[in-house]
């Protein structure tokens, strides 16, 4: 029977090289969850990390059957930032299967989890309250500040100040906390008891008057408003500028 060899590989993101080493499998023509677990025992070998427990390396289903490689599979980190392995053959068929690895730390990972290069953390910006705020507050450029951390930013944390001044707090926040959008909103384009301008329109005419919003608003909201002069309630339709118009048939 012509035997086959495997190469233990040392990766530093993708490039491979090493020794090739006597495949020893109980079946010439498949590799089954052992093999895969041995693959993955001699690359960390040949990259100086340490070897965990076959039960840490996984999950791996015990009825694997993958045809067997007849040259060195390749073996490369899934991510920069994942645990995850990813196993190539690419003779005589091509396969992959990605494996986890507890405790595995990817090569430009520092022990902290903070991306390096060169030497240099990768850092991200987050926006923070300068003080404690209450909810309702709408958000202006002495409130926030922007600060950096090693730790990257979900897709729901504000990333710049341009985002955040004037936004709303939903909830009220402590100093230092980090903005994200379950903590702040759109703030209202008219805030109750903000001035505003009433307009009616009429075949034919027109009139303004000043006014009070009696309720926040957004633009093409039906608002709620009392005329300053009369005292009156009306409610018209938000236009930009505060103008609240108030149509008659």
């Amino acid at each position: 029977m012509k035997q086959k060899y495997l190469t233990p590989l040392a990766l530093a993101f993708g490039v491979s090289f090493g020794m090739p080493l006597p495949a020893t499998h109980a079946n010439d023509s498949h590799w089954g969850a052992d093999d895969l677990r041995r693959v993955v025992r001699e690359w960390l070998v040949s990259t100086g990390k340490p070897v965990p427990s076959d039960e840490s390396i996984g999950p791996i289903d015990d009825r694997l059957r993958l045809s067997a490689c007849d040259r060195a599979p390749t073996l490369a980190p899934r991510s920069t930032r994942g645990t995850s392995i990813v196993i190539k053959c690419s003779s005589p068929v091509a396969w992959e299967q990605i494996v986890r690895l507890n405790g595995y730390q990817p090569p430009g990972m520092a022990s902290d989890g903070v991306t390096t290069s060169n030497q240099r953390k990768e850092t991200w910006k987050m926006i923070v309250a300068r003080s404690s705020l209450p909810a309702g507050t709408i958000l202006s450029a002495d409130m926030v500040e922007e600060r950096s951390t090693g730790n990257q930013p979900g897709d729901l944390q504000i990333k710049s100040l341009e985002e955040a001044i004037g936004l709303r707090l939903s909830a009220a926040i402590g100093a230092g906390s980090i903005l994200t959008k379950r903590n702040v909103a759109r703030a209202p384009d008219v805030l109750k008891g903000e001035k505003i301008t009433l307009l009616a329109i009429g075949g034919g005419f027109s009139i303004s008057a000043a006014g009070i919003a009696e309720e926040d608003g957004y633009l093409g909201d039906i608002l709620h408003a009392r005329n300053l002069k009369s005292g009156t309630s009306v409610a018209g339709k938000l236009g930009a500028s505060g103008i609240v118009e108030i149509r008659f048939q």
